[in-house]
């Protein structure tokens, strides 16, 4: 994930037609209506600099997980998590097999860097049956990756994505940040639609910090820490040195971020804890 920082944060879905949306000047919550929601996202992601197409498929991103009260949502937009890295260049195709590849985004962005993995990974999973397709150098965050999963398993596909960042985990029992959130997300096809599970491997999402502090709101008691390694709801604190803690307080949660960490990292040419 990137980091980011902001005045104005999106929060939880509420229902089918409206987002509840929480502002930082007064704390009140304003209800605004799904496609006026989109049109508006569309506009900011425009002025930010993106093409209409690359528009569209991050919007879709976006609001997968706003729809799920996930804050990988448009959070992004209004933290400036999704402003384009000054040499963004086109991605380049590193490596390139039958089975796999490796992308390298290029300081692009990672929404659009991991759909074009999606993409290349359906195709080679077609014709021989896998395929397995790393990127590395995008310099913003990958969001709800719950959603390219699906993406796969939406093609009858077992579709299972892992993604790193940079260290704003603390692993179990340490004070100093070490992994990144580093979710993994896995999505089986079915006959009623696709069974997915999204997880990350922290006990709440960066971009979740940076919400509540747009917000004037704590984070939840028991998930982060300051910079002395005590408990903390002051997003303040996490942010000035604190950490996060993984998701079960626990060492199976440190080994599982361990995991995810080394399988996105240094296999495909990504940064490593």
């Amino acid at each position: 994930g990137g980091r980011g920082g902001g005045d104005v944060s999106g929060t939880a879905c509420v229902g089918r037609r409206a987002v509840a949306m929480a502002a930082s000047v007064d704390g009140e919550r304003v209800h605004v209506a799904l496609p006026e929601l989109r049109d508006l996202c569309t506009k900011a992601l425009r002025v930010i600099g993106y093409s209409q197409d690359e528009a569209k498929v991050l919007l879709e991103v976006l609001m997968h997980a706003q729809l799920r009260d996930n804050n990988q949502g448009i959070v992004k937009i209004t933290s400036g998590g999704l402003n384009r890295a000054p040499n963004a260049g086109p991605p380049i195709i590193e490596q390139d097999t039958n089975l796999s590849a490796v992308i390298n985004g290029n300081n692009g962005t990672g929404m659009l860097v991991l759909k074009q993995a999606v993409d290349m990974a359906v195709d080679r999973a077609t014709r021989a049956g896998i395929g397995i397709v790393g990127t590395n150098h995008t310099a913003t965050s990958t969001g709800a990756i719950g959603y390219f999963a699906e993406l796969l398993a939406q093609r009858g596909l077992i579709g299972i994505v892992l993604a790193q960042s940079p260290e704003f985990v603390a692993p179990h029992g340490a004070k100093k940040a070490v992994f990144g959130t580093n979710p993994i997300a896995i999505s089986i096809p079915s006959e009623s639609g696709p069974v997915t599970m999204d997880m990350a491997t922290a006990a709440f999402a960066w971009f979740g910090v940076l919400e509540a502090k747009a917000a004037g709101q704590p984070v939840p008691a028991g998930v982060a820490i300051n910079a002395a390694g005590e408990d903390t709801v002051d997003p303040d604190e996490v942010l000035s040195g604190g950490a996060i803690k993984v998701f079960d307080k626990s060492y199976k949660g440190s080994n599982l971020a361990l995991m995810v960490e080394l399988l996105a990292g240094a296999p495909v040419g990504a940064a490593g804890g």
